[in-house]
């Protein structure tokens, strides 16, 4: 991914923010996610965006651990960042940052098992998706927040943050 310092600069009233499950504290009472491709829903925002003037676009995804989707599976999907490259294609005028950089090990899950599942195959659910969309997609505005993933991993698992900033 291109360097995040572009799209915090541009942090400005210009932005919008959105949890794409809705409460993520309280997921039980989630009745109406959303996905970023969601051409009949989500597209026509982007255009209001866009005539607005906004050109970020900061979405909360990941924070949703196996045993999380265990209890809501209908809400998987809204979470991960399946739904990213498509629409960064789609809207090459906005820049997509997806906080927490799709981990989806805290909120319930164990830095340990991010670390487990890095060492049996290399990659780290969802943020190594996420990573790899640039150069899949052919996409430039594409960003992972990486506060709270940082913040959760440094100490509890170091070996993992550091396989994650790099």
């Amino acid at each position: 991914m291109e360097s995040i310092d572009r799209a915090v600069a541009e942090l400005r009233p210009d932005s919008f923010k959105g949890y794409t499950i809705g409460d993520n504290t309280h997921k039980n009472l989630s009745k109406h996610p959303w996905r970023l491709d969601d051409e009949k829903l989500v597209y026509p925002a982007y255009e209001k965006f866009v005539k607005a003037g906004l050109v970020n676009v900061c979405i909360h995804k990941g924070l949703f651990p196996p045993s999380v989707a265990e209890r809501f599976p209908h809400l998987t999907r809204h979470c991960d960042v399946s739904d990213v490259a498509r629409a960064a294609k789609d809207w090459p005028q906005l820049n997509f940052i997806i906080y927490h950089g799709g981990y989806r090990y805290a909120g319930g899950g164990r830095a340990e098992d991010a670390w487990s599942q890095f060492e049996r195959s290399g990659r780290i659910d969802w943020v190594t998706d996420l990573a790899e969309i640039p150069a899949q997609a052919g996409v430039s505005n594409v960003y992972a927040d990486v506060g709270q993933l940082f913040a959760q991993t440094t100490i509890a698992e170091p070996r993992l943050s550091a396989v994650m900033m790099g």
